[in-house]
């Protein structure tokens, strides 16, 4: 059995694992209020994995293996391609969300996953201070995942509001939130190590240009994108270079 064969049955059988050990119920109740009961069923849950499955597809093109990428906001929409980069890429994943529950309970899904050293897991600290990773030495990026975070209409709801343009009064201000973003994205872009690749949504694309010329990095962004899985959001995968 080649290498990719092996890598390609491991990750079958850990997102097999984790669908099946998942509290669907569960994690529905965290994105949304009432009966979350049927918010996750099977028509959603199969979306969720064709989905990734063609982001996975796309990163298995574009990443080599090793190496390490990070995914800041990620949830269950992306399990399908981190699994994948784990697994079949042989590649260090980390992954940091405010999303304190969901990321409980994808690590409780995760615990029965077996990938050699190189099982993801879900951290709430901010980036850079631990949960098994630094943005130091052997640790630096070559993939950053930034995709549907300042658009988040849960913890930048005024950002939101502005970004799409929607109508009525603006929740919460602006100038505050504007300033959390920009720090975050400084967070994630300070170990990215070019040549790299760096998702994020057309929505962010204007914001993460204008970090990323700070830290000295030109984005190259593809003429054409893939809607995420739960929120639909173009996603396009851009090439990083140093100036």
């Amino acid at each position: 059995m080649d290498d990719v064969t092996a890598g390609v049955e491991r990750f079958a059988r850990a997102l097999t694992t984790v669908e099946e050990a998942l509290d669907w119920s569960a994690l529905g109740a965290s994105y949304c209020e009432g009966d979350a009961g049927d918010f996750f069923g099977s028509e959603q849950i199969e979306t969720l994995r064709e989905t990734g499955l063609h982001f996975a597809s796309d990163l298995g093109e574009a990443l080599r293996q090793g190496g390490t990428s990070l995914y800041v906001g990620a949830g269950v929409a992306e399990l399908v391609p981190i699994l994948f980069e784990a697994a079949v890429l042989e590649r260090k994943v980390a992954v940091h969300t405010a999303d304190a529950r969901e990321a409980g309970l994808l690590n409780a899904a995760l615990a029965g996953v077996e990938l050699e050293g190189l099982r993801p897991r879900w951290s709430t600290k901010p980036i850079g201070a631990g949960g098994g990773w630094s943005a130091r030495g052997a640790d630096a990026v070559d993939h950053l995942w930034f995709v549907s975070v300042a658009t988040d209409p849960d913890h930048f709801p005024a950002h939101n509001h502005a970004l799409y343009e929607l109508e009525g009064e603006r929740p919460g201000r602006l100038g505050p939130e504007r300033e959390r973003i920009d720090a975050l994205l400084d967070r994630a872009l300070a170990p990215l190590r070019p040549p790299a690749l760096l998702c994020t949504t057309r929505e962010e694309l204007p914001l993460v240009e204008e970090r990323c010329a700070r830290f000295g990095l030109d984005l190259t962004v593809p003429d054409v994108g893939r809607l995420s899985g739960l929120v639909g959001d173009a996603v396009y995968a851009c090439r990083v270079k140093g100036r």
